[in-house]
């Protein structure tokens, strides 16, 4: 069925082409939009693909570099041709058959397509495709088996975070990453330590991660040595051991691993397991910064935000770090970056884009952010003025532990602003404020007690 689907994708015949596929592995189409595809496909580019099925491996997948050139997707140029060039290493008991190579020209193309609509329906095409021809392909001569060792972490990283289209199952991942350890791939063997270090898809069992980290590190892979450093700093799963976690980090860092970059700098920033050195923490931070590690460039923001630890204050270096750390989704940056288009500072004041920011940092669930919003509420900056939503957001925020949150209930029940006024009420979210050392709670409490009676702190 698969030859006869590439026999009629090469004769423009896409719909006939998808069922035919559809059929052979029992899939159900994914997506309507296949009338499109007729428009996008080059008469050249199909009509070659009948020819395509006698190229060697080589030949097809310099075909496959082609193809997505042809198409106007150069991002994709590189990536596929490293897909195939991964498959014919790893797969040599299949590379020679023709039908392996066109049934991967298929998918290839096809996800290509539909991808420079920007839309995900072909992921899990392509991701099931090779999924069932695994399952198939063990037992019989004429379906090779189709994922290498990598595509088995693809998939079981697809599969973990329920991605590509994939319903989220961390125990079929954990299956999919075993298979890739079996095979002795370090990517799954670090990927599968992280399994065991969080519990997803199996019993969480921090010796076992570190096994697994410990086993990845020795094979090179930077990831694996950074996990493995962070379980030596907090002593999970292993005995704490600063010297070999700072090790670990540098060596990562040295291979280009961000987040052992910032972890590193945290190292000499505090004197763990290496001698106190602000000068190289700030330029470990700055080169993980640098190298797209969210939280590093949130970090450095608040340096330049402050101006302190070697840094001098610079406002719109510190609205650019935030900028980039929130296209990446850090949550703190995106509050932060609120904060700066609500007091003006190192950007033009703009109270829509400071409260579209709130809602998103909300939306995360960050405190602070709820906060803001409330304040913004209760002095009327964006929104109209509105008291009761205002406490009701501080309410979300004093339940998840803000201090200020806390203390702002405080100053709305003493003077009954969005709540009728209630004294003791106000005595009581003043302690809870005080006892995290939040300013001016103190002095409020020492006021108010002075009418209410001293056992009232009681």
């Amino acid at each position: 069925m698969m030859m006869t689907a590439i026999s009629l994708l090469g004769k423009g015949k896409v719909d006939d082409a998808i069922l035919e596929v559809s059929k052979a592995y029992n899939l159900t189409i994914l997506t309507n939009d296949h009338a499109a595809l007729h428009t996008r496909i080059p008469a050249n580019l199909s009509n070659s693909f009948s020819r395509a099925l006698s190229y060697s491996p080589l030949e097809m997948r310099n075909y496959c570099q082609s193809v997505s050139e042809n198409i106007s997707m150069a991002r994709y140029s590189e990536e596929w041709s490293d897909i195939f060039a991964r498959e014919e290493q790893e797969c040599t008991r299949s590379v020679g058959e023709p039908g392996w190579w066109a049934h991967k020209l298929y998918v290839a193309v096809w996800t290509t397509f539909t991808s420079s609509k920007k839309t995900s329906s072909c992921e899990p095409l392509w991701l099931e495709l090779s999924t069932r021809s695994s399952e198939i392909g063990s037992g019989s001569e004429r379906v090779p088996q189709l994922l290498s060792s990598s595509s088995l972490v693809l998939l079981g990283v697809c599969c973990k975070a329920g991605i590509c289209g994939l319903v989220k199952d961390p125990n079929r991942a954990v299956s999919l990453l075993k298979r890739a350890v079996d095979a002795g791939n370090s990517m799954a063997e670090n990927a599968l330590g992280v399994c065991y270090e969080c519990g997803s898809g199996i019993d969480k069992d921090s010796h076992q991660a570190v096994s697994h980290y410990r086993r990845a590190a020795e094979s090179g892979n930077a990831k694996a040595m950074f996990n493995l450093g962070v379980s030596l700093i907090n002593g999970t799963g292993v005995d704490k051991d600063l010297n070999q976690a700072a090790m670990l980090c540098r060596k990562a860092a040295d291979a280009g691993n961000a987040a052992a970059m910032l972890q590193l700098s945290l190292c000499y920033d505090n004197g763990r397991g290496v001698e106190k050195d602000t000068n190289k923490a700030l330029h470990l931070l700055m080169r993980a910064a640098e190298a797209g590690d969210s939280t590093a460039q949130f970090n450095l923001g608040c340096r330049y935000g402050n101006g302190q630890k070697g840094v001098d204050r610079d406002l719109k270096k510190e609205v650019s770090l935030y900028r980039r750390a929130a296209a990446s989704g850090n949550e703190s940056a995106i509050l932060n970056l609120g904060w700066c288009y609500h007091n003006g500072e190192g950007v033009r004041k703009d109270m829509t884009r400071a409260l579209s920011l709130y809602r998103r940092a909300a939306d995360a669930g960050l405190p602070a952010a709820f906060f803001s919003l409330g304040a913004c509420y209760d002095n009327g900056d964006g929104v109209e003025r509105d008291m009761t939503q205002a406490v009701s957001l501080y309410f979300i925020a004093a339940n998840a532990g803000l201090a200020g949150a806390m203390f702002t209930l405080g100053e709305c029940y003493r003077h009954g602003r969005g709540v009728q006024k209630d004294t003791r009420t106000a005595v009581s979210f003043y302690k809870l404020a005080a006892y995290k050392n939040y300013p001016d709670a103190l002095d409020r409490l020492s006021t108010l007690l002075k009418g209410l009676g001293w056992h009232a702190w009681n």
